[in-house]
């Protein structure tokens, strides 16, 4: 059974949108302080961890989930290469 022909053809289109723009290579930049980078990463982190497990994203401070959010974001930030100061 053969493809039909529009079919073939945005196939033959699709791969050649997708091929190399030439040789330009693609440079990267820090974006930031690196330190204020993590954070913002680990708090993304953090909140989908609190999120998982069930607890409020953002705790009140009398609530043992805040304690547990504290102890998540300096482990995030110590794999990160931070240490509290």
């Amino acid at each position: 059974m053969r493809a039909p022909l529009p079919l073939m053809l945005g196939t033959v289109l699709l791969v050649a949108a997708c091929g190399s723009s030439g040789d330009t290579p693609i440079v990267w930049e820090a974006d930031g302080d690196p330190i204020r980078i993590a954070q913002d990463a680990c708090t993304e982190e953090v909140s989908v961890l609190m999120r998982l497990r069930g607890y409020p994203r953002r705790p009140g401070p009398e609530t043992p989930q805040y304690e547990y959010r504290q102890i998540m974001f300096a482990r995030c930030m110590g794999r990160k290469g931070y240490v509290p100061e």
